[in-house]
């Protein structure tokens, strides 16, 4: 990824990690169960706090299965007051696939299927902060931006 934006500039290679790299990755699967739950209850979080507002979670997350990131289905006609709030907040957020990876420098000129849904839904599916560090004040903090 290259920039703020977060555009594939160029098509990536298959690399290989370091054995010290693989060896943190086997000792971080020992934490793994924890991480999961911890994911969850996150994710639950926003799920309380989110109720009766017209954002919405993917179907089945926190419940059947966890993310590292936190995507909400903003309703379309909302998406430039809700990124404004979060703007206005300091609260960052983001569309952690740009507009679709066939609009990337790095995919554009690869044969493709119709992404006419892909198309729609990033304009209006953003990510927002999830990490273990959030407070209950920040959740609400964050979720006091969304209608």
């Amino acid at each position: 990824f290259a920039g703020v934006e977060r555009l594939s500039v160029l098509r990536a290679g298959n690399y290989r990690i370091s054995e010290y790299a693989a060896a943190v990755g086997l000792a971080g699967l020992d934490g793994l169960s924890t991480r999961l739950k911890d994911m969850r209850a996150l994710t639950l979080a926003y799920e309380s706090r989110l109720e009766g507002k017209r954002v919405q979670l993917q179907r089945g997350v926190g419940r059947e299965w966890v993310s590292m990131t936190m995507n909400v289905i903003v309703p379309e006609e909302q998406v430039d007051a809700t990124t404004r709030r979060l703007d206005g907040q300091k609260i960052e957020w983001r569309r952690w696939w740009g507009l679709g990876c066939h609009r990337h420098p790095a995919f554009a000129d690869l044969p493709r299927a119709d992404l006419s849904a892909t198309d729609r839904l990033s304009q209006y599916v953003i990510g927002l902060p999830f990490h273990d560090s959030l407070t209950s004040a920040d959740l609400d903090r964050i979720v006091g931006c969304m209608e």
